[in-house]
């Protein structure tokens, strides 16, 4: 299993379930979402699952413009309004400090997740705070203990140039891993296709990372992109329920006006065609169709044969849609060599891109956008792969 669950609020029920099914390597808990009280709870409760615990303290938050908010933080002692990227290094080691206190509190014996930055670039202002707060974690924590964390908006992929620079000091620090987030200004889901030079600089980013210099990588609020993610060498991705978990948004933590929102629709995760569509008005017509066996896999179908997809709520939804991509994602995991999983993630987008055409044939609707999104993965592995000659 390479999935963890990426915490959040309203998780009911959720990781039990995902458990009992199979479905989880572990998860990211949210010091942003529980009470120090209330998460220490739900790491046990995780740990007693037989899950791995991790937390993410969210720090990140704080270096946004404008300034985050982390709801839960205060509680946590992790509350660092006073974050800047010209504080001294004082600074930095108290905020260090105040971080492992809360690992010790909530994970106790566990592995650490560092603080870090939001970064826009890789030379903007906080560069050099965000590895000031890797080293100083490894340093008070120990290298097996301690996961650095990325955590970028997508414009710092857009060149090679950059992303080299920082790997060549990246790959001095002394820790067991990285946890890598990346922040895209869609707030739709599914989300608009990536820029292919992006993603195919961060499939290489990780591949540098985990092939060649040894280190675990974790891709954190993915979505089924992850999957190219682990065939290109990532030990694990995380996603959640909600869409906010399966896409990394800086501006969920920034003040708004807004308020709430529409319920969302339930979606039905196809993985042979690497999307979440509609459940009604999409995959109920594909159903219905003479491609139904094509492009429902047998546990596609297993899952309907309980849940007809008319009956089908937003619970229902959400875990199906985990279940789904734990499994894509254990299969890719299982070939050996990135070469290897490469051809097999490429066999399978070219299976999809064959059944849009089919689609498309007989006339079904589909929001164009699903075609579009495994388009641009199948020219970002192109791209990944001719750079690294793989």
């Amino acid at each position: 299993m390479n999935l963890y669950l990426q915490h959040g609020y309203g998780k009911g029920q959720k990781i039990q379930t995902l458990s009992a099914a199979g479905a989880l390597r572990g998860v990211i808990l949210s010091p942003g979402d529980e009470d120090a009280a209330t998460l220490s709870r739900t790491a046990i409760e995780a740990k007693e699952l037989g899950l791995r615990v991790c937390v993410d303290p969210q720090t990140y938050v704080y270096s946004t413009a404008p300034k985050g908010v982390g709801r839960k933080h205060e509680s946590h002692g992790i509350q660092f309004d006073d974050l800047h990227w010209s504080q001294a290094v004082g600074a930095i080691t108290d905020q260090v400090a105040r971080v492992g206190r809360m690992h010790d509190l909530i994970n106790p014996g566990g592995l650490k997740f560092a603080p870090t930055v939001l970064q826009a670039s890789f030379d903007d202002v906080w560069t050099s705070t965000a590895f000031q707060l890797a080293r100083t974690s490894a340093s008070e924590w120990g290298k097996e203990q301690t996961i650095a964390t990325l955590a970028i908006e997508d414009t710092a992929l857009d060149t090679w140039r950059q992303v080299d620079e920082w790997l060549d000091v990246a790959t001095t620090l002394e820790v067991r891993g990285f946890y890598i987030l990346v922040g895209r200004k869609d707030t739709s889901y599914p989300p608009a296709a990536w820029s292919t030079e992006r993603l195919a600089n961060l499939l290489r980013m990780i591949y540098v990372l985990s092939e060649l210099n040894e280190y675990e990588v974790c891709w954190g609020y993915a979505d089924g992109e992850g999957i190219a993610g682990i065939a290109a060498g990532a030990s694990a991705i995380a996603s959640g329920w909600n869409y906010s978990l399966r896409q990394f948004k800086p501006s969920k933590w920034q003040p708004t006006d807004r308020k709430g929102g529409a319920a969302p629709n339930s979606r039905f995760y196809l993985s042979r065609l690497w999307s979440p569509v509609l459940a009604t008005a999409e995959a109920d017509n594909l159903y219905a169709s003479d491609l139904r066996e094509s492009v429902f896999s047998p546990a596609d179908q297993a899952f309907l044969a309980t849940r007809p997809l008319e009956d089908m709520g937003v619970l229902d939804s959400q875990l199906q849609y985990l279940q789904s991509l734990s499994r894509q994602g254990s299969k890719v995991a299982a070939i050996d060599g990135v070469a290897g999983r490469l051809d097999a993630v490429q066999g399978a987008i070219d299976a999809a891109l064959n059944l849009f055409s089919q689609i498309g044939q007989e006339g079904i609707p589909l929001a164009p956008r699903y075609e579009g999104r495994v388009r641009s993965l199948s020219t970002a592995i192109e791209l990944f792969r001719e750079a690294e000659s793989l």
